[in-house]
């Protein structure tokens, strides 16, 4: 018995290499194009890293106590580059030995417990700005509570809260 051999035409086999190559190629982009863009998205605070620093220059950073309330005399410096991009606003996390207590600062806002340690700054909180006309701001912050440490964090314009800038233990004021 004789066996005719059909083999598959090239022009079939090459178009199945094609087709089978595509296939792959999308695969390969439906799981690595979600994870770069995921990934390029948590550049967004890179040069925000160390943007705001405490200042001593002023002998601040510590907290005074009369009675109950304690009043945190708190000095920032913008220490960024001249970039463009800005930060919006920052994050001050008080803490305690028991938890945390965040206070967001925007330009503009007022806090019932948050003022500016300069009165001629007006009632509104403003944000130090690298360059800007106010780079060195002081605030006074007023609690009941006793804080051992504060970290600021940068926040973006979509209100990403960045990783931590800088943070420092808060002592008694040596009045």
């Amino acid at each position: 018995m004789i066996l005719k051999k059909r083999g598959v035409s090239s022009v079939v086999a090459t178009m199945l290499l094609i087709v089978l190559t595509i296939v792959s190629i999308a695969i390969l982009a439906s799981f690595t194009v979600p994870f770069v863009k995921k990934s390029l998205k948590s550049t967004d605070c890179f040069e925000f890293r160390s943007y705001f620093k405490f200042d001593n220059s002023f002998g601040y950073n510590c907290y005074n106590e009369n009675n109950i309330q304690k009043s945190y005399l708190i000095t920032l410096k913008a220490d960024g580059s001249s970039t463009e991009q800005k930060p919006e606003s920052l994050s001050l996390r008080f803490f305690k030995n028991t938890g945390v207590t965040v206070v967001n600062i925007k330009n503009g806002d007022t806090l019932p417990d948050m003022i500016m340690l300069d009165p001629s700054l007006g009632p509104s909180l403003i944000i130090p700005i690298a360059g800007g006309t106010y780079p060195l701001l002081s605030y006074n912050y007023t609690s009941n509570d006793l804080y051992n440490k504060v970290e600021v964090y940068p926040v973006l314009a979509d209100n990403k809260v960045c990783d931590k800038s800088d943070s420092i233990k808060i002592i008694k004021c040596s009045n």
